[in-house]
């Protein structure tokens, strides 16, 4: 009996030595001068990253850029909660900023001045069955409060043409629909990548 007794102990002492002690997690807080802020939003039809059977839609952990104040640079965003064709996103902005410009994906968001995004946009972009290349669909939404909610819209989307003589040196396409200030033009040449 004795001999159970000291075979219960080391289960219970080896028992005891293999927990680990489980860090208790720490909140990051925003960075001294900075206040975090929850934004929300509403996609265009067709705006962002993943394709839900022929729809595209938003995803939790997507990072967007969004610039206090409409110039300067941007702070990094992330999404938050998607809910059919609205989103929520949170991160860290200085104290006092009351309108915003945000700007998907953030590492294609190149800068911001006046409220007008300039963003990267790739001269060739790859798909996959369930996915959209971020790089075609880049989407910009205008927040005059934090209590706003506006609509992210597709600033450029997976533009092709082809132009079978040669000679051409620029293309310029007008939009169909919507509020656009002026058209997109695209200078391109047989040798070099198109500039925007």
């Amino acid at each position: 009996m004795k001999k159970y007794f000291v075979f219960a102990a080391l289960v219970l002492a080896a028992a005891v030595s293999c927990t680990r002690e489980l860090a208790t997690e720490e909140i990051v807080g925003p960075r001294k001068g900075y206040v975090q802020i929850t934004l929300s939003a509403n996609c265009d039809v067709d705006s962002k990253a993943v394709l839900d059977g022929k729809k595209v839609v938003w995803s939790v952990g997507e990072e967007v850029a969004v610039f206090p104040g409409g110039t300067g640079s941007a702070e990094k965003f992330s999404v938050k909660a998607v809910d059919g064709s609205s989103v929520t996103i949170t991160g860290s902005v200085p104290e006092g900023s009351t309108t915003f410009v945000a700007a998907y994906p953030f590492k294609n968001a190149v800068s911001c001045s006046n409220n007008v995004v300039t963003m990267k946009i790739g001269d060739q972009t790859i798909s996959g069955t369930a996915t959209v290349d971020t790089d075609a669909l880049s989407s910009v939404a205008y927040f005059e409060s934090v209590a706003s909610t506006p609509t992210f819209y597709n600033t450029v989307s997976m533009v092709s043409f082809q132009v079978a003589q040669e000679g051409f040196t620029k293309v310029t396409f007008a939009p169909l629909t919507g509020s656009f200030g002026d058209t997109v033009q695209v200078t391109a040449s047989a040798i070099a990548a198109p500039e925007v």
